[in-house]
């Protein structure tokens, strides 16, 4: 197993985090990395999207909605080229107040599968890019939406 996890500090209460992270039809405003999201933001339901890999490629793939735990968490499972067993992603966002108006945003992503060896230091090398790409936007527009 292979792992990335970034971290990142808003100014904005975890509600409106939230917001910005289920509002799937808005990723394409604001997010580089995570270009497209479409679906319904249920458990078990399949989200299509449009990865981004910043010095790299972009792509579409299906991924299926593992955990929505509401201000908390945000999780998937996606398949490379989706086909399972291949390299298997649970991507996660993790979400903690830390007071009133301060949110700790947790990202994550777990690799398995049968290619990881061979494919391993390309998928995390270049989804840590993606990631800390989005996560400053994701700042940015959190706070945005906070400003009175």
């Amino acid at each position: 197993m292979r792992s990335v996890r970034t971290e990142i500090a808003i100014q904005a209460p975890v509600d409106v985090v939230w917001r910005v992270l289920i509002d799937v039809p808005g990723y394409n405003r604001w997010n580089p990395f995570l270009t497209y999201l479409g679906g319904a933001v249920q458990e078990g339901a399949d989200l299509e999207f449009k990865i981004s890999l910043p010095g790299a490629w972009s792509t579409k793939a299906r991924t299926r909605v593992l955990t929505i735990d509401p201000q908390r968490e945000f999780a998937w499972l996606g398949h490379f080229l989706n086909t399972p067993g291949l390299i298997d992603g649970h991507h996660r966002f993790r979400l903690a107040a830390r007071g009133p108006s301060e949110t700790t945003v947790s990202h994550e992503e777990d690799f398995r599968g049968a290619l990881l060896p061979f494919l391993g230091w390309f998928t995390t090398t270049y989804i840590r890019r993606g990631m800390l790409a989005m996560d400053p936007r994701l700042k940015q527009e959190a706070e945005r939406l906070a400003r009175p």
